[in-house]
């Protein structure tokens, strides 16, 4: 019998303290402190704990050293990510010899990628032979097969840091799941491979997944059964990119992650299995875990469909060992077991939105059974169909409330509509998923697969008709730039007041303190600065700036290229915009009309309301140019042309002044960089001069506005190219800081090391958008400050 109060607290959930202690420590490992200390402590704390002398200090060292141990643990993952990191750099655009053992194939548009496991890479003599993964493309794997070792050579690449803000960070998300490079196979040399003929478990579970696709192809096939492979097996490669957005805009793409819906599925199904064996019982029990256990295996060990096998285990066990089951013991127990072996999950968006789902399920549906009315109270109502529809509804709309936080600061949108159509696209998922398991046992008969196939062919079509639907209502959903911090604060007060009203006790204290953080906030709102943020994008050999002005307007300059399928308005301009929170364009300006500046603009003006359109009409007569105005028109977007000498005053404190080029003077400009639109922006005592691709014939025109072009900032023309930014320009100029946009590796060789000297000569400070990524400045009239947005 124990008497300390505070050890019963936590012997009633001993893994929600538990696993709160091996948070704190993973996020203390985040602050970069040597190993050494966490070490220390535990050390320090197994020998206090050999003196300690009640339950209390027993308690208290226990949760110091769980917290100890999240941070020695996540400390050394960070150092050996580091260590892996600092390879993939030194091998990066190199040409290596690689040897490895794959691990998982698939065909790209191009070929195949395969997943290997490093045996060793070669590179200038020297042998690498860390436990990484990295992916390798090639066009040809004849004979090859999971488990066997390959050996070839080709071109390796790390993966990039975003390029972009609001850019997904696939460097991070790759180096979490170990994966540190691509290698492009040598065209001219074949893949040698030895196969490995013993049957190893990668091998049957390879087995088992291409049963299952060829299964699901054959007997459904099409976007069917591209569905029920990322349902049943967590692949999504085959569902077409249309369907996938209109589950974005629907909020409902949380459907196509394998997680509770799916394990759930599987337990009846091995609880069938169990019965139909006659397995004792307590046995059958083991027996289903670990067919849930091959599960996860199967579908890639995702965090929510760990999450939701752990607490399934737990919870079928419990009985078994005799141990009471508690919800919330077996949630913290599956986050606990998870982070102790990998703590990084707890920075990946899987893990986060699993458990924040699933911990808002159980937290907010038994509040609104407290707190709503009585009629309006799922166990009040007796109609079936309605009670089942009321209950899905606030099961939905208690998960929301907890990832809200996640889809906003992430995805920068809040869904609306995903509150209706949860209530038919999820039951719908739930009875595909289980026809989809009945399809891998029975698909086999005749006539039994056929119908089977079409029943599973006609309900995925039913939502996909949904998805579609739901995302064309008005206000499906809106979109949210990057929420501040004050803003979530703001959010997780409040959700802090919903759960704590009902202790009537605080109820006073918690009136005060909400109007306190209230009056702070708007206080702070009302007392912050207004910012002109201009952002010049990395689009690689291209130019696209985004502005957005203080009082909330916005301009666009370029939008970069579009080759193939690298279209730098959808994939850079659009996110960024988005970001920022823009959502639309009153100014977008074409310096001029090269590909590499106007590419992605019909992109743009077809995604995003547009104003008006700048640009100095010229003769020149290009595929995009012609379809950027056939798209103009279309959306009957203002055309206009600006003149040499033209001031335009956005607001009282900023103005645009166009300096060229001189409309009259175009016929007898054959070089299309010198028709280039130049634009210096003044806000207060800062000024921006943006040059286009201006070469020297040009700039010798500009050169007559004197110390009129004097300017902070000079985004230097095409590209840094020796045929431009010339001596006597910068002498007027004077920039403080310069920046140019540029491709990495580009073929080019921009920019020129003479351009580079000038602009050094001429006292300027640097910025690259190939060394840097997006170069985002903000300026309050009196300073223009570099964002650190990374």
């Amino acid at each position: 019998m124990y008497n300390c109060d505070v050890f019963n607290i936590y012997r009633a959930r001993p893994f929600v303290w538990s696993v709160i202690a091996l948070i704190i420590g993973i996020l203390l490992a985040c602050l970069s402190i040597s190993i050494l200390i966490p070490t220390g402590l535990v050390i320090v704390g197994a020998v206090y704990l050999l003196f300690a002398q009640s339950n209390k200090n027993i308690l208290a060292l226990w949760l110091i050293i769980l917290c100890s141990f999240g941070w020695f643990q996540y400390s050394l993952e960070l150092l050996d990510r580091n260590t892996k990191s600092k390879i993939a750099h030194t091998l990066n655009q190199q040409e290596v010899i690689y040897e490895g053992i794959v691990r998982e194939i698939n065909s790209v548009d191009y070929g195949f990628r395969l997943l290997v496991n490093n045996v060793q890479v070669i590179y200038d003599l020297v042998i690498y032979k860390n436990d990484i993964d990295y992916y390798v493309y090639c066009k040809d794997i004849t004979d090859i097969t999971t488990s066997d070792t390959i050996s070839c050579s080709g071109s390796y690449f790390e993966f990039s840091s975003p390029r972009n803000p609001g850019e997904f960070d696939f460097r991070q998300f790759y180096h979490r799941k170990n994966i540190f490079g691509r290698i492009f196979q040598d065209d001219k040399q074949e893949i040698l491979s030895s196969q490995n003929n013993s049957i190893t478990f990668g091998r049957l579970t390879e087995f088992v997944r291409d049963y299952i696709r060829k299964t699901y192809t054959s007997s459904i096939g099409g976007n069917g059964a591209g569905l029920l492979q990322a349902l049943i097996l967590g692949d999504k490669s085959k569902i077409d990119p249309e369907i996938k957005s209109t589950f974005v805009d629907t909020g409902v793409i949380h459907v196509l992650a394998v997680s509770g819906l799916h394990v759930g599925y599987v337990l009846i199904i091995l609880l069938f299995i169990s019965r139909i064996l006659r397995i004792p019982w307590g046995w059958n029990r083991l027996a289903v875990i670990v067919g849930l256990l091959f599960f996860v295996i199967l579908t890639g060990a995702k965090p929510s469909v760990l999450r939701a096998t752990l607490m399934t285990g737990l919870y079928i066990l419990g009985p078994v060992v005799n141990r009471p089951v508690k919800i919330w013991n077996i949630i913290a127990a599956a986050g606990f077991f998870i982070l102790l072996f990998t703590p990084g999950y707890l920075f990946d968006l899987g893990f986060l939105l699993s458990f924040t789902a699933v911990i808002s399920i159980v937290y907010f549906y038994n509040l609104f059974e407290k707190i709503l009315p009585v009629r309006l109270r799922v166990s009040s109502i007796k109609n079936k169909p309605l009670k089942y529809i009321w209950g899905l509804f606030l099961v939905s709309l208690s998960a929301q409330i907890g990832t809200l936080p996640f889809t906003a600061i992430f995805f920068n949108r809040i869904p609306i509509i995903s509150l209706i159509a949860n209530i038919i696209i999820v039951p719908t998922i739930g009875v595909i998923v289980a026809l989809g398991f009945i399809i891998l046992m029975l698909g086999w008969i005749p006539g039994i697969g056929f119908a089977l196939g079409n029943a599973a062919w006609f309900l995925a079509e039913i939502i996909f008709t949904c998805a579609k639907l739901f995302s064309a209502v008005p206000f499906a959903y809106f979109d949210y730039s990057s929420p501040e911090i004050s803003s979530v604060t703001l959010y997780i007060a409040l959700l802090l007041i919903i759960i704590l009203y009902g202790q009537k006790k605080l109820r006073k204290y918690i009136i005060i303190t909400v109007l306190l953080a209230a009056s702070i906030i708007v206080w702070h709102q009302a007392l912050a600065r207004s910012y002109l943020e201009i952002v010049i994008t990395d689009v690689g050999q291209g130019d696209a700036i985004i502005m957005k002005l203080p009082e909330g307007k916005s301009i666009l300059i370029d939008a970069g290229l579009r080759y193939r399928k690298r279209d730098m308005g959808r994939q850079v301009v659009l996110p960024v915009a988005k970001k920022m929170g823009i959502k639309r364009f009153n100014h977008v300006i074409l310096s001029h009309p090269h590909n590499d500046h106007i590419g992605g603009m019909p992109s743009v003006v077809s995604a995003m309301p547009v104003d008006s359109l700048w640009d100095v009409k010229s003769n020149y007569n290009s595929r995009i140019y012609r379809e950027l105005l056939d798209t103009l028109a279309h959306f009957k977007i203002e055309y206009y042309q600006p003149q040499r000498g033209e001031i335009h005053y956005l607001q009282d404190d900023l103005s645009l002044q166009v300096l060229y080029p001189d409309t009259n003077n175009l016929l007898g400009l054959h070089n299309i960089n010198n028709r280039s639109i130049v634009l210096r922006l003044v806000h207060g005592k800062n000024s921006f001069l943006f040059t286009g691709d201006l070469e020297y014939e040009g700039e010798k025109m500009l050169l007559s506005f004197g110390n009129c072009l004097d300017s902070d900032l000079l985004k230097v023309a095409h590209h840094g190219s020796i045929t431009g930014t010339t001596k006597a320009l910068l002498e007027l100029v004077s920039p403080e800081i310069a920046v140019i946009s540029v491709g990495e590796g580009n073929k080019f060789k921009h920019p020129s090391r003479i351009t580079i000297d000038r602009l050094n000569a001429a006292g300027a400070e640097v910025h690259r958008t190939d060394f840097e990524g997006a170069i985002w400045l903000r300026s309050d009239g009196e300073k223009i400050e570099l964002v650190k947005w990374k």
